[in-house]
């Protein structure tokens, strides 16, 4: 039963992953936290230049759509 539980749950939070924009790999709790570091703005653009102008961040248990371009940003709304 347990083990029906966690692949039912697994399976819902990976099909759930596949929406989202790309993002880097974070820690259990923390997320991508500690990758924002002292000045976020120069962290963020570092991560776009390597996973695009939309990606994901988990901060803490959030999950974060940035989108890090202008353009990008138009063309959502």
């Amino acid at each position: 039963m347990v083990h029906a539980l966690l692949g039912s749950f697994l399976a819902r939070v990976t099909k759930a992953n596949h929406k989202l924009p790309p993002r880097p790999s974070g820690f259990p709790i923390i997320g991508n936290l500690l990758e924002l570091g002292e000045k976020p703005h120069k962290s963020l653009a570092k991560l776009a230049k390597i996973h695009g102008p939309i990606m994901s961040l988990k901060l803490g248990q959030i999950t974060t759509v940035v989108v890090s371009s202008a353009q990008m940003a138009k063309e959502g709304f």
